[in-house]
């Protein structure tokens, strides 16, 4: 199961490198960073693929999960709103 995960990290990264310019163009680039976006959550959540894996992109996986850490913090902290 890993390896399918491994694979399709491969591909993402052969994406981002490669046709990223093309996927702006073509107005998708949004699509492509939300797929991404919760593909890192899920592999990360289930440790599907290593960090060494993920070595390619990891200057923007650590931007999602970082974004992802400060809005569960955000969410977990108590409310300062009067009752």
């Amino acid at each position: 199961m890993r390896v399918i995960y491994k694979r399709l990290f491969r591909i993402y990264a052969h994406i981002f490198h490669a046709h990223y310019q093309e996927m702006m163009e073509c107005e998708a680039d949004a699509h492509l960073n939300h797929s991404f976006k919760f593909f890192v959550y899920f592999v990360k959540e289930f440790d599907l693929v290593s960090n060494e894996e993920l070595e390619p992109l990891k200057d923007l996986v650590s931007l999602y999960l970082r974004k992802k850490n400060e809005a569960v913090a955000a969410a977990s902290a108590p409310s300062s709103a009067p009752a």
